[in-house]
């Protein structure tokens, strides 16, 4: 038996923008946790690496906050193209706009890096001072 179209009368605008919703939230966490885990894994390195057994080890340290930060900058650039698409959803009710086809758009426009995510308050302030404690502990110690 088809059950498409019993299940697509349960399914509404409202639950297409609480999955919405759930992405958002989803991607937050995410770039949450790249903080979180850009200093678990900068401390880390801080504390394996001995100085005098390894001396180029502070410049290896510089490689993880860039990759943390564009990771981070990724899932917050997913995160507002997917609010991009939810207010596209929000307008279309209002306008009383909808069709069933746009129930289905789960995947946002523009999932490279955006510029706005580059620039972010979120990301820049917080990777900024992990790289200039990387550049401190580059040109301290012997």
């Amino acid at each position: 038996m088809n059950n498409l179209p019993n299940m697509m009368e349960n399914f509404t605008p409202y639950n297409y923008l609480v999955m919405l919703q759930t992405q958002i939230s989803r991607f937050a966490q995410n770039s949450f946790q790249m903080k979180s885990w850009a200093i678990t894994v900068i401390a880390a390195l801080v504390a394996l690496l001995d100085k005098s057994s390894h001396p180029n080890y502070r410049a290896e340290i510089l490689f993880p906050i860039a990759i943390f930060y564009l990771l981070d900058v990724y899932y917050l650039s997913l995160e507002q193209a997917t609010i991009d698409l939810y207010e596209d959803m929000l307008t279309k009710i209002e306008h009383g706009t909808v069709k069933v086809s746009d129930l289905f758009k789960m995947r946002p426009k523009g999932k490279e890096l955006s510029k706005e995510a580059l620039r972010s308050a979120s990301t820049w302030p917080f990777y900024s001072v992990l790289l200039i404690l990387g550049i401190i502990n580059f040109f301290s110690g012997s």
